[in-house]
């Protein structure tokens, strides 16, 4: 904040020194002649008002207003608030990764369920998906009226990478969280967890 209010009161001496050298003398005094000081008076505050308006200056006084915001909500709340510029950028890179991400998945296909065959130990159900899903052993799976558990997930060949193999929760299974799962939901949206 003190920084950019000094660069913004150092650098008007020298803007409007410029701004006067760039002017004829003949014609400020021509000026004087016909309306006296007000003519002189008129030529600085249009020369005030153009430093003002310069992109640079405007950049300085939104930095020192911004400065000033983060001071006092630094001192006042204890907070520590970022800048409005490196958030942006943030946010952008943010988007930009996820875009990214998005078109190396691929194309967003229906997950395909497949129930176990009989001779199948290990799992009673077979999800596989387009999308990775934020499941792990903790948490239940609701699919057809029945809940089922994660067994195991792992990657496999595109379009559907993302794998996950599923049993039958046990009745005596404390249910921690739910997820009411849907084929669909890699198409639409991610997967929305019940607590």
């Amino acid at each position: 904040m003190l920084v950019c209010l000094v660069a913004v009161i150092l650098g008007y001496k020298p803007f409007v020194q410029s701004q006067f050298a760039a002017i004829d003398p003949r014609a400020v005094t021509a000026g004087v002649e016909s309306s006296g000081e007000t003519a002189v008076m008129g030529l600085g505050l249009v020369i005030a008002v153009a430093y003002i308006l310069r992109p640079l200056t405007l950049l300085l006084f939104y930095f020192s207003f911004e400065g000033g915001v983060r001071a006092i909500a630094a001192v006042a709340g204890g907070e520590s608030i970022g800048t409005l510029p490196l958030y942006l950028l943030y946010a952008f890179e943010r988007k930009t990764r996820r875009e990214v991400r998005e078109f190396k998945l691929g194309a967003r296909i229906r997950d395909e369920v497949l129930a176990a065959p009989d001779d199948e130990p290990e799992y009673d159900l077979l999800i596989a998906s387009c999308r990775p899903k934020d499941w792990n052993h903790s948490l239940t799976i609701s699919y057809d009226g029945r809940l089922y558990e994660v067994v195991r997930q792992f990657e496999t060949d595109p379009p559907r990478r993302f794998v996950y193999l599923l049993k039958k929760a046990p009745l005596s299974k404390v249910v921690r969280g739910l997820h009411l799962y849907d084929p669909d939901e890699g198409i639409t949206a991610e997967s929305v967890n019940v607590p």
